[in-house]
């Protein structure tokens, strides 16, 4: 494939907010096509932003082996949503020698403690060139032009991490929700309103405040009505906004790097692969199975209370003196039946 360049046209005539309106007598150029195309996939890509997220959907695991000629990084086969809305797939298997690329980069590395970043990138190709019509003495390259545009990726080892300051927060504010108790035994006292808002606009800060790790207590009377208000102070005050960035971490690589005689230098121990950071991305279709979970039993980490009430609930469903009426509506008919042979008898 070829190498990766700009497409789409020149950046400052596309609008992300305009489509092509399509009138009689109207002329389709480049123009109107370019914008055409522009403004679809800003819609698609916008909306996967906002309402999803970015990072690795599905494989993309980052292992090392031993090729013979050094540590190999291997990147799995996978799909990722990068964080300008992009979506990037592997297709096969992709490797790295790490010892090479310690060649390739000997100036920036020193001997002593390496660390990399694997990243992944979008990227696009231009493709399929076809001949187009021109003037005379034009070269063969002028002559043609690509038909289409491959979607494409780009695998690296890094120095430095991507930014992450999106994915960071968003962390933060998940531990944050999973602070939030609702107290079913409460008495009507638990944290203030004011209070609670001032820590979810806390979580902007680096890094966040103390006491992290408390639980929150919320008034079932109030809970609701909380939740709303901690869900909106997030969105409009404190959520960062998406990065418009085509890449998105994988994995952190730690080793030690050492001079190989040769004047370059060569990996010395183990390698440690780390992907812990690295932003994952769950179908929404997952909310739907955690449904269920929501209205099982509350788990008595929550509150002693809801053991205590338990049995409680179970009390109405001793009814057993309701089953013994049947007998006796069995009966019934068998009266009716003697008394109207006793006429014959009379007679």
């Amino acid at each position: 494939m070829s190498d990766p360049i700009a497409v789409g046209g020149d950046s400052a005539v596309l609008d992300p907010r305009k489509r092509v309106r399509y009138t009689t007598g109207l002329v389709l150029g480049v123009d109107e096509l370019t914008q055409e195309q522009h403004y679809f996939l800003s819609q698609h890509r916008g909306h996967q932003r906002a309402l999803h997220g970015y990072g690795t959907v599905r494989g993309l695991g980052v292992h090392l082996r031993d090729a013979g000629a050094g540590p190999e990084v291997v990147v799995e086969p996978g799909t990722a949503v990068v964080p300008s809305g992009a979506t990037v797939r592997v297709a096969t298997a992709q490797c790295a020698r790490l010892d090479e690329w310690l060649a390739r980069h000997r100036e920036e590395v020193a001997a002593g403690g390496v660390t990399l970043f694997v990243v992944l990138a979008y990227r696009e190709c231009a493709t399929d060139p076809v001949p187009i019509p021109g003037g005379a003495c034009r070269t063969q390259e002028e002559s043609s032009a690509a038909a289409r545009v491959a979607e494409d990726f780009d695998l690296s080892l890094r120095l430095t991490a991507p930014a992450a300051a999106e994915e960071e927060a968003v962390r933060r504010f998940g531990t944050f929700l999973g602070r939030l108790i609702v107290d079913p035994g409460g008495d009507g006292q638990g944290i203030d309103r004011e209070v609670l808002l001032s820590l979810v606009r806390g979580l902007a800060a680096e890094p966040p405040p103390s006491g992290a790790g408390d639980q929150l207590l919320l008034p079932p009377a109030e809970a609701a009505a909380l939740l709303r208000a901690v869900h909106r102070v997030w969105v409009t005050e404190v959520r960062p906004a998406e990065s418009a960035l085509g890449e998105v971490l994988l994995a952190r690589l730690d080793f030690e790097a050492a001079a190989d005689g040769k004047g370059s230098l060569a990996v010395a121990g183990p390698v440690t692969v780390d992907e812990d950071e690295r932003p994952v991305l769950l179908p929404t279709r997952l909310l739907q199975e955690r449904r269920p979970a929501r209205e099982a039993p509350i788990p008595q980490s929550l509150t002693a209370a809801a053991s205590v009430r338990a049995p409680a609930k179970q009390a109405p469903e001793k009814k057993a003196p309701a089953a013994k009426k049947a007998p006796a509506t069995k009966k019934a008919p068998a009266k009716r039946s003697r008394a109207r042979k006793r006429p014959p008898t009379e007679t």
